[in-house]
């Protein structure tokens, strides 16, 4: 092959390989997106059950290992 040739066939690698990585990027940032969604819903179903127990002095401990899980501190909850 040819220097030219060479260039041409190291061009069109070159774009393939920023098309994959664009395409990789945006389908981790969707991942991304959709795993904070579910933190935030998990977040507001602790909420709830913390607010029906509120007057309770311990929080059960499933709530508590959901958000030992999630590392979220019980008191950002109340």
């Amino acid at each position: 092959m040819d220097r030219r040739s060479l260039e041409l066939l190291l061009d069109i690698v070159v774009g393939m390989a920023e098309a994959f990585l664009r395409e990789y990027a945006r389908r981790y940032e969707e991942r991304l997106r959709r795993l904070e969604r579910m933190l935030e819903e998990e977040k507001k179903e602790l909420k709830r059950v913390l607010e029906e127990i509120e007057g309770a002095e311990q929080a059960p401990p499933h709530v508590v290992e959901v958000a030992r899980k999630h590392g979220i501190p019980l008191e950002e909850l109340r």
